[in-house]
């Protein structure tokens, strides 16, 4: 016989559906933690193009006639200070609320064994050690006095043949095959002497050896002394960073960066790069340090390389957070477009919610597309929000042991790698669980999709799902920060930080730290080794220290890309200096690993 069920009201079913919806929408939530796959993205919308301009060749310079510095030569004028977006108020009580653990994360799992570090015997990460060796390291610039306003802030470019490395106050060429200084170090003022103003002063260097191109690209900011900023760029005439004929080796080229009133300057300026274009995004304040958003640029290459003219395109507040809450859409404070190499079919551009004091999963993945015709038609640039599968926080200022002074770290991406499909990120969260709050970093391996031509030509962003994202060397009370993620063709990882652990029986500063990962590792999984979590490291222990009040927000990798020399990365950053007389110094290192 069949039993007919008993009636429900639609009101009753529609509260069953809901609470289901809730109960799985919670535990996404939590899943999200620590977890792969396709994630929901919001529908993409496209930029207005803000304004285009063009950047006049302004002279050339020649590194024959530069001189060189000489040991414990600083610049000029002192580098500008670092700024937030929030008020020393406001970043003040976020700060006591997440030393407590309040409106933070919870660290997705904690790492416990860390301090069994791999010997420098270890076969080769082609080989299967689990952490990339190190096959040099070499130190680059004179250590410098810390002060609250001069972190070294790396950049770092390499060919078969040189390694070129910056800080805000110089340009130094090494040689790849020993890390031994070639040619400088040169002050950033000289290496821009055509164009530099009087009183001026630098920070933020970027760097790219354009192997599609075969030309060194470097890009500063230059300060006035009113608080206004130019982006310089300098372009190499030939592959060489120091041609020694005709001699006059960069074309230098400077455009004012007052993009959002005339009182603005961009600051923590990002470097991208693909065949057709340079992208360079920054943030921007007014003279009286008050964030006013973001701006995107984007130059011709090709007028860049061969012309005395570069035509350049500028999209202003295009790349937002998830939250809504500053009159509509809240700009990204930190963004970041891809170091790209090959014909790809767009230039990418990530951010984060870091900046805004708030918990948060969201990656806003966006793309540059129609680059082809970039001298003569402006690019399309479309953006949207992605759930990028860990939940994540600003992070707390590191503390340093021996009573040292705290300092604050750098927020949200610095540099991205596009390569096989994948999108290469990190940045620095803090976490709590049940023994305190710390920092550690976020890595995310993200492949990030366009529309077809159909529904739009040119393409539009369609969404970034995490192929796998997590956290590394969570320790309550240690502090790891300037995250580097390198990928493979073939899917390896390798991963960079700097790390501060004041807790007893660590005592370390400003420790320079990394591991790796193979394709081939369980998803989710960074420098796994029965059990433990394995890494190398470098650094002061013990007595050094840095007195600055802010670490430097740029460290750096790059890879030589020729197959003669594949699998080697040079890396660069800085950590607390090993003066013999233990003044607190800032020291930098370039150091090349093995990645594969």
């Amino acid at each position: 016989m069949r039993v007919r069920p008993p009636a429900v009201s639609w009101r009753i079913a529609a509260s069953v559906v809901i609470s289901l919806v809730c109960v799985l929408a919670l535990l996404g939530v939590v899943g999200a933690q620590f977890s792969n796959g396709n994630r929901a993205t919001s529908k993409a919308t496209q930029a207005t193009l803000s304004s285009r301009g063009s950047a006049r060749m302004m002279g050339t310079v020649d590194l024959r006639n530069l001189p060189a510095m000489k040991a414990g030569q600083t610049t000029s004028a002192p580098g500008h200070a670092s700024r937030d977006r929030m008020t020393q108020q406001q970043r003040a009580a976020y700060y006591v609320q997440a030393q407590r653990g309040a409106n933070i994360p919870k660290a997705p799992h904690v790492d416990p064994q860390l301090a069994s570090t791999r010997s420098t015997t270890d076969p080769k990460f082609l080989g299967g050690a689990i952490v990339p060796p190190l096959l040099l390291n070499a130190p680059t610039f004179i250590s410098q006095p810390s002060n609250a306003t001069s972190p070294p802030d790396m950049a770092l470019a390499t060919d078969l043949s040189y390694v070129m490395a910056g800080i805000d106050a110089a340009v130094g060429i090494y040689r790849a095959t020993n890390g031994a200084l070639a040619y400088g170090p040169y002050t950033a003022d000289s290496f821009f002497q055509p164009i530099t103003h009087a009183n001026d002063t630098f920070s933020d260097p970027q760097m790219n050896y354009d192997v599609m191109r075969d030309r060194w690209i470097v890009t500063y900011l230059e300060w006035t002394p009113g608080g206004l900023s130019y982006l310089d760029i300098a372009v190499s005439t030939s592959n060489s960073p120091t041609q020694p004929a005709p001699g006059a080796q960069y074309h230098e080229f400077q455009i004012p960066t007052t993009f959002l009133g005339s009182d603005t300057a961009c600051d923590y300026q990002t470097l991208g790069i693909e065949y057709y274009s340079l992208t360079v995004t920054c943030v921007e304040f007014d003279t009286s340090n008050v964030f006013k958003g973001n701006t995107t640029i984007v130059l011709d290459k090709n007028s860049l390389l061969n012309s005395n003219t570069a035509t350049y395109y500028t999209f202003n507040n295009a790349v937002n957070t998830s939250l809504n809450t500053c009159s509509g859409p809240c700009p990204a404070f930190r963004l970041s477009p891809a170091i790209e190499d090959g014909v790809q079919d767009g230039e990418f551009i990530v951010a984060t919610d870091t900046g805004y004091g708030v918990t948060s999963s969201n990656l806003t993945p966006c793309a540059l597309t129609n680059l082809n015709n970039v001298s003569t038609t402006a690019p399309t640039l479309t953006c949207g929000l992605n759930n990028l599968g860990v939940s994540y926080a600003d992070p707390l200022p590191a503390q340093q042991f021996g009573g040292h002074p705290d300092f604050t770290v750098g927020l949200g991406t610095k540099q991205i790698y596009y390569k096989a499909g994948r999108l290469f990120v990190s940045f620095t969260s803090a976490f709590t669980s049940q023994d305190g709050a710390g920092d550690a970093p976020v890595w995310a391996e993200v492949q990030p999709q366009l529309s077809t031509l159909a529904s739009h030509s040119p393409q539009w962003v369609n969404g970034a799902p995490s192929a796998q994202a997590s956290t590394f060397f969570f320790i309550a009370g240690a502090y790891s920060y300037n995250p580097t993620l390198m990928g493979t063709d073939e899917g390896d990882m390798l991963l960079t930080f700097n790390q501060t652990n004041p807790t007893p029986n660590h005592t370390s500063n400003s420790l320079v730290i990394w591991t790796g990962r193979k394709a081939t590792d369980a998803p989710n999984t960074m420098g796994q080794d029965a059990g433990t979590f394995s890494y190398k490291s470098f650094g002061a222990i013990g007595s050094e220290y840095v007195a600055a009040s802010h670490w430097s927000d740029y460290a750096a990798c790059a890879v030589p890309l020729n197959s003669v020399t594949r699998g080697k990365v040079w890396c660069a950053g800085d950590f607390a200096g090993e003066d013999p007389s233990h003044n607190p110094t800032w020291s930098t290192w370039i150091y090349e690993l093995r990645l594969e």
